[in-house]
């Protein structure tokens, strides 16, 4: 009968992990696979989806290879949602047909290769705020009823290079519009670069949104990362930024603010940037030149959304400090409005 199957969900209760049957696998017809809280090993005989167009792994245990090769034998595959509950080191993601990815395993890196249709990417396995995740979801409904995988308990610590840097990385995603990034892929694709570029060497054309979740603000090569990328992105219509406000102690605000100076007094524009939101703001000087920055490249800015940390009542001059300034800042945009969410 499993031959026979096109579509099939499978979940089942948490605890002890129940190991899939390898005749889930003899299916030639299968077309939409979700699985949650189970095992998977891919028989030796496992051949191929050959017209599976949806995968999605809830809370699954599978190794690294196993994974790859399951990838690699859905030729039509065009959806996919990952959330392991094993630690990854690193993927490879061959599938010529994909065009949604939401990754939330966790991971230390990830390489695309023969992904030419991936326009929707999310790699978020990072803590975050998650009051802060609903001011995002809440506008993103370009897929549905799409729910952005976060996994809960990654180390923050030292992050080695990945198996591709940030030209690789995006050099393999040629027609990417919306961009997801945690944290730790951040690092990852940044580790190991003495000096990041000013622009990557092809433009991301295609880009509209990016989201990166957890950048620490204070740190140079965070900081860098992100000005390439908006750089790089010459019809971007919307950033959201979610600070690493617990970690702000690291980093170098001298040179973080002289870096963001510099970039005011170059005149750079985006022409196409309508929404910005930055989430977990403490008003500190560098996130208040980043707002200012953001202000005077924004020809086309409709609204921008600044949302602040805890701020306790010991502190109120920092919130009205944060509303005051952001309030005065030029704004090439003649119709740009600034909100605060306190």
């Amino acid at each position: 009968m499993a031959e026979w199957i096109e579509y099939l969900v499978l979940e089942l209760p948490k605890g002890a992990k129940y190991k899939l049957p390898s005749s889930v696998f003899t299916s030639s017809k299968m077309r939409h696979l979700t699985l949650h809280y189970c095992v998977i090993n891919p028989p030796p005989t496992f051949q191929a989806f050959s017209k599976l167009l949806r995968l999605q792994l809830f809370n699954v245990s599978i190794y690294e290879k196993s994974l790859e090769n399951l990838i690699s034998h859905c030729p039509w595959l065009e959806d996919m949602e990952l959330d392991t509950s094993n630690p990854l080191n690193h993927i490879e993601v061959m599938a010529p047909k994909l065009r949604f990815l939401n990754f939330g395993s966790k991971i230390i890196s990830i390489c695309f290769k023969n992904t030419p249709l991936l326009a929707d990417v999310s790699i978020v396995a990072d803590v975050v705020n998650h009051d802060s995740m609903k001011l995002i979801v809440a506008d993103d409904v370009d897929h549905g009823s799409m729910e952005l995988i976060v996994a809960d308990d990654v180390n923050d610590g030292s992050v080695e290079r990945g198996i591709s840097n940030l030209v690789e990385f995006f050099g393999s995603l040629p027609v990417v519009t919306n961009l997801r990034l945690g944290h730790i892929i951040i690092k990852t694709l940044i580790a190991g670069i003495d000096e990041i570029s000013v622009k990557l060497p092809m433009p991301l054309l295609n880009l509209r949104k990016i989201y990166l979740f957890e950048i620490c603000l204070r740190e140079l090569d965070e900081i860098h990362c992100l000005l390439c990328l908006i750089k790089s992105s010459p019809y971007l219509e919307e950033i959201v930024i979610i600070n690493q406000a617990i970690n702000n102690k690291r980093g170098d605000d001298l040179t973080a603010l002289e870096i963001l100076e510099s970039e005011y007094d170059s005149g750079i524009k985006l022409n196409q940037l309508t929404k910005v939101k930055l989430l977990d703001i403490r008003g500190t000087k560098v996130e208040k030149k980043l707002i200012k920055l953001l202000c005077a490249m924004s020809l086309m800015l409709e609204k921008m959304l600044i949302s602040t940390y805890y701020i306790g009542p010991e502190f109120p001059q920092t919130l009205a400090e944060i509303i005051q300034e952001a309030n005065t800042f030029k704004r090439t945009s003649p119709g740009a409005i600034v909100n605060i969410n306190i």
